[in-house]
């Protein structure tokens, strides 16, 4: 595994690198991300770890180039997630997509320029050069997203019943 790179960004907005001694951009960072390193972006007052706020803004700043990586459908439920059992479910979900898709690559790259090309692919090359593989995915997704559904479920009647006994309690001291 890569050493971490630490990033720091200033107040100015600026980001130093402290492996290389200099200071870079978000495409330069964007570039570190792309070649597998790890970094770590920490912001030099606080040094707190805003690593996630910065990758962000390298999406927003891609998004602004018209790469469009997030469609308009997947924003909306990632924001109704926010407050909700299920935005871990999502983030799990999203992680191991995209983890499944980088892994695979290749695959899915030549899949999509047959279908460019209007190149017919038979069901039996469909199954043996991937198929097998998404279905499984699928499957550890869908029993992953059971299990979660079902850890909510009891959550979420277990909170139900502490605010009913708690609203039940407070009742009783106005009475009383």
């Amino acid at each position: 595994m890569n050493k971490i790179i630490k990033i720091k960004k200033y107040p100015n907005r600026r980001l130093y690198n402290t492996a290389s001694g200099s200071y870079i951009t978000l495409e330069d960072l964007a570039n570190l991300i792309k070649t597998n390193h790890n970094i770590i972006v920490t912001d030099a007052k606080s040094g707190h770890d805003i690593t996630k706020a910065i990758l962000i803004q390298i999406v927003l700043e891609l998004q602004n180039k018209g790469h469009d990586l997030l469609p308009l459908s997947l924003l909306k439920q990632i924001i109704k997630a926010h407050n909700h059992h299920f935005g871990k479910v999502l983030s799990e979900y999203l992680t191991l997509s995209i983890d499944f898709l980088s892994k695979n690559d290749i695959y899915v790259q030549n899949l999509l320029d047959a279908m460019r090309n209007n190149v017919s692919i038979t069901p039996t090359v469909w199954w043996k050069n991937g198929l097998a593989a998404f279905n499984h995915q699928n499957m550890h997704f869908m029993s992953m997203l059971l299990t979660a559904i079902n850890r909510c479920y009891h959550l979420g009647t277990e909170q139900w019943h502490t605010h009913k006994t708690s609203a039940k309690l407070n009742d009783d001291d106005k009475k009383g």
